[in-house]
């Protein structure tokens, strides 16, 4: 679920929530530029996706416990 993830991501370090709305940490908001994530507007405001590079990103975390870890491997 959603919750999940965004608990996963928060454990992970990478995001960070703030009046119901998630974000990045400032060290991570490359990730927006470089396509893992974006923001998306809707009814109920402010919402952080998670693209399909960025699942990619989550799964090599996850599996190797740390973003930094899997940013290096994946570009590589």
């Amino acid at each position: 679920s959603a919750k999940t993830l965004n608990a996963m991501l928060n454990v992970l370090g990478l995001i960070y929530k703030q009046s119901q709305t998630w974000y990045l940490y400032s060290e991570y908001e490359h990730l927006l530029e470089d396509g893992y994530f974006d923001y998306h507007i809707s009814e109920y405001g402010q919402l952080l996706k998670v693209t399909e590079l960025g699942r990619k990103l989550i799964m090599k975390s996850i599996e190797l416990k740390s973003v930094k870890l899997a940013l290096k491997e994946i570009s590589n």
